[in-house]
């Protein structure tokens, strides 16, 4: 996961990893003051059942935070600007609407993404060409939440 996120450290800006306790299911919100560090958050934030193992962190094993409620919006308090990265929004769209005062940047497939990854989320051979393909899109990602950041 390290190289996936470029680092070991939580950003000094206020950043929320939802995941799940995978045996008691109560939702865990992951940030730079609690027990794990920003690649072991990132890992239990996307361990989904079929296509990874829960994640070991102090001993307790964390799943996939969409499997709690989605997008979890409801755990950002009065977060001002909310970035949402939703993988699967092709198959499963939502419809959010941010609260007062809060922005939405929802970051999802572009159509050579959607293509890249195919309709079966288990099959493995696509995991790398929609990998690619999200790299592709993270330059215009990257203006977007710039913008947002120079809008508060």
């Amino acid at each position: 996961m390290r190289f996936l996120i470029g680092g070991l450290e939580w950003p000094d800006r206020p950043l929320l990893i939802p995941s799940v306790d995978a045996e008691t299911g109560e939702p865990v919100i992951w940030d730079r003051y609690g027990a794990a560090s920003l690649p072991e958050a990132m890992a239990a934030s996307t361990a989904f059942p079929a296509t990874a193992p829960p994640i070991t962190i102090k001993g307790r094993r964390y799943i996939d935070g969409a499997l709690r409620a989605g997008l979890n919006i409801d755990l950002a308090g009065n977060a001002h600007v909310l970035i949402v990265a939703e993988p699967m929004a092709h198959m499963f769209p939502s419809n959010t609407a941010p609260a007062a005062k809060q922005m939405i940047i929802k970051l999802t497939p572009n159509p050579e993404a959607i293509e890249a990854f195919g309709p079966d989320v288990t099959n493995r051979t696509a995991w790398a060409p929609a990998y690619q393909a999200g790299l592709k899109q993270a330059p215009d990602a990257a203006k977007r939440i710039r913008a947002s950041s120079a809008m508060r």
